[in-house]
Formats: C-alpha cells, structure tokens, sequence
C-alpha cells in the first residue's frame, strides 16, 4: 500500500491506494441522492504511521450513519442503487488481479481495533472466469472468506478459495475488505490493510497491486526485458516460470535489462522488490515470443 492517487468525486478529494478501489465515492453519491448529511468524512485513508512492510497501509474506518458499508477492493465497485434502497446490499466488482494460473490462497496482514465488543471484520476472495455463464457471462468458479477479530498488532490473514470443480483457471482474483459484519455499524471500528498476496499451488506469494513508480517493458518481449523505477534504494527483480520455478534474480538500481532470448516461449511472473527481500514494491506477468 505504499501508491496512492487522489480523485474527486461529488466535489470531494479522496484517495485510494494505486489499483485498488474503495467505497467512499459510493457513499457519498449515496449521501446526495437521500438527502443525508453532507458532512462526509473518507472511509478509506493513508496511514503512514501505522503500517506492517513499506512505509503506508490502507486504514478503513466505520461510521454509524453509514447505510453502505466500507469497503477496500481490487477491483471497481458498483450497485444497484433500487437494490439498496430495498435493504439489499449486493456490490458487484468488475475488474479484479489478472491471472494466468489457479491461485490457491490469498494473504494480507491486517490490524484491527473494533468498536463493537462482537464486531468482527471479513477479508473476500473470489476466482472469476470470464465468459462462462449464461450468455457469456462472467461466472464465479470458487471464494472464500475469512472474518477477523479484533487484534493488537498486525496479524497475517490466510483465505483458500474453494473451487466449484478440480480444472477450471480463473482469468482474475477479486480481493476485497470490510471493517465490520454488522448491518448497522458502530462508529470508529479501524482496520489497517497491508502487504495483500495471492499465492499459487507451489506456494509463491506474489503482491497484487503495481507499483506505478516501476515499469516493466517491452510486453510481450522477445529478447530484452527492461526495468525502470524511480527509487532511490538497490532492489531486486525475480522472474518466475508459471509452475513456480524462479528462473532469474537479478539486483539493479534505477533501470535493469534481463536478456530473455533463451526463454521459452510463454508466460513468466516479475516480482520487484528491496533487495534484502523484505519488501515487495510490483508484480505482473509478461509473455516471451
């Protein structure tokens, strides 16, 4: 969660962690259109303070007003405002983590200070195929979820997707995060978002957000693979074969070209990162010709 871009909306400035995505534009529509209170206080914000790698994470909070819930998401969020209006708080998320393999866990670490003594939190995962359903629509081949409860320090939170059938690859990941299962929340429960990976079947974790600050080109690529990032600190570049096997790790500082000519042609997985491997900054795939 180090990446944040500002954006406005209904007049507001808020913030979000780069590709992520979370609710606040949604409440605040919701604000306007039922006539609610116009003093609108984010739900999603930047800690710099309070964080488990890097130098930020993504805090959430809950406010008693609220009739939709706070939300942090990989993907966009969206709703069918007759559906609320009805008390049926249905988010869909088109969008979501590309894959191009059967991811088996997802991962964060997560603080939590509820305000409620039985409130709980919950981290999402969802496995999409696109174009499976009914009339070429997308279709939900496996989730899972886990409810996290208040905690006094960072805590690492596992969720296995349980698949609908033995074979099927999803094309994306939809991660998503809510402070609190009640209905009707109480003000001021907080939950701190950090270092969220997804892993595959030979148990690499790999982070699902990209660091605006790398690139990663020529994509796809022949021969030379490059790196940029604008970032002062000595980093490291991994590739890894789509089974898992890391196939180069190179150090660099500022801009790295790996030689891939000799690669198989197919699809690889980039994780960059500081060099002592304690911190991850971006990951991606790129495909050899």
């Amino acid at each position: 969660m180090e990446s944040w871009v500002s954006y406005t909306s209904s007049g507001t400035t808020l913030a979000r962690p780069a590709n992520w995505f979370s609710s606040d534009s949604l409440i605040k529509a919701y604000y306007l259109l039922t006539g609610a209170p116009s003093s609108f206080v984010a739900r999603c914000s930047q800690s710099t303070t309070v964080y488990h790698g890097g130098s930020s994470s993504a805090v959430l909070i809950t406010n008693a007003t609220d009739t939709l819930p706070s939300v942090l998401a990989n993907s966009n969020i969206t709703f069918n405002l007759a559906d609320i209006m009805a008390g049926k708080y249905q988010f869909k998320y088109p969008g979501g983590t590309p894959v191009t393999s059967r991811v088996l866990f997802g991962h964060a670490w997560v603080k939590l200070t509820s305000a409620g003594s039985s409130d709980v939190a919950r981290m999402n995962l969802s496995a999409i195929k696109s174009g499976i359903g009914a009339g070429g629509a997308d279709s939900t081949i496996g989730s899972g979820y886990v409810d996290i409860p208040s905690n006094t320090g960072f805590t690492k939170v596992d969720v296995a997707i349980t698949y609908k059938d033995a074979t099927t690859v999803p094309d994306r990941i939809v991660v998503s995060f809510v402070p609190t299962n009640k209905s009707k929340p109480v003000a001021g429960t907080t939950m701190w978002i950090d270092d969220v990976t997804l892993s595959d079947p030979a148990g690499i974790e790999t982070p699902i957000f990209n660091n605006p600050a790398i690139k990663v080109f020529p994509n796809p690529v022949q021969d030379e693979l490059r790196i940029t990032a604008d970032m002062s600190e000595e980093l490291s570049v991994s590739v890894y074969s789509v089974n898992g096997q890391e196939v180069a790790r190179v150090p660099f500082k500022e801009t790295a070209t790996l030689s891939v000519s000799r690669y198989a042609a197919g699809s690889y997985i980039y994780v960059v990162g500081s060099k002592d491997g304690q911190h991850q900054y971006a990951s991606g795939s790129f495909v050899k010709h």
